[in-house]
């Protein structure tokens, strides 16, 4: 019987020529003896251990754990250690893929985009004020929830829920749309009630989330942890100063 090349023994094995040589170049496959023609000379043994090495890779084990798994004179607990390990793994897998899928049934349930944080948003609000603020408070939301991390992410969702539950008389838009009007020279006092009043509203939505750890996390941001709003094309300068004069209430 004439020895198989590498082009043959890849296929048997269902791998790919590439993956053979990968295998090779790790140590995980011995390199057989190449024939006066220079092409490697694949035996029983070879074909045989780069099966087992394929059966164990679909199982999921890593390649650097392959070579104690195919050392015959290894003890059972060897493997079994490394079995345990990867079913240790494959758990959290199945955690988090189960997580992926009820955050999708929400998503379908709730008809959002599945490129913004979960929960209600203040943008869908008032986005028929203002496109522009809108897209203002949908960034913030962004970046606020990829401030906080998934830890908070209840938090934050109670955050934008409170607040959208202040609009049940048109409060959020009414104050949004004040915000819009402000002209660029409009007189500090203008500018101080819609900020003492956009604060009021906020102050009666958020109540106790005032105590919570992710509230104290936000305000505790150093400068340079997250954008500013001073550069911001969409707000001219009277609505900037609203925003700021805003953000000393939330930080008292």
């Amino acid at each position: 019987m004439n020895p198989m090349r590498s082009k043959e023994v890849a296929d048997l094995a269902g791998v790919s020529v590439r993956t053979l040589r990968h295998y090779h170049q790790l140590g995980v496959l011995p390199e057989p003896e190449r024939g006066s023609n220079g092409y490697r000379h694949y035996g029983l043994a070879h074909v045989a251990t780069l099966l087992r090495i394929r059966r164990l890779t679909e199982l999921g084990v890593p390649l650097e754990r392959v070579p104690e798994m195919l050392d015959d004179a290894a003890p059972p607990e060897a493997s079994s250690e490394v079995l345990l390990e990867l079913d240790r793994r494959l758990a959290l897998q199945v955690e988090r893929i189960e997580a992926q899928r009820r955050e999708i049934a929400r998503l379908l349930d709730e008809g959002r985009r599945p490129d913004l944080p979960p929960g209600p948003s203040t943008a869908d609000l008032v986005a028929s004020v203002s496109p522009e603020i809108a897209a203002l408070e949908r960034d913030a939301g962004v970046v606020l929830a990829g401030f906080a991390g998934a830890a908070h992410a209840g938090d934050l969702r109670r955050l934008a829920e409170a607040i959208a539950a202040a609009d049940a008389g048109g409060a959020l838009t009414a104050i949004t749309a004040r915000l819009r009007d402000l002209a660029p020279d409009a007189p500090d006092d203008e500018i101080a009630s819609v900020a003492h009043d956009y604060a009021a509203l906020l102050d009666d939505a958020i109540g106790d989330l005032h105590a919570s750890r992710t509230w104290q996390l936000l305000l505790a941001a150093q400068p340079g942890q997250l954008p500013s709003l001073d550069d911001d094309p969409r707000l001219n300068a009277a609505q900037l100063e609203a925003m700021r004069l805003l953000g000393e209430h939330l930080e008292a």
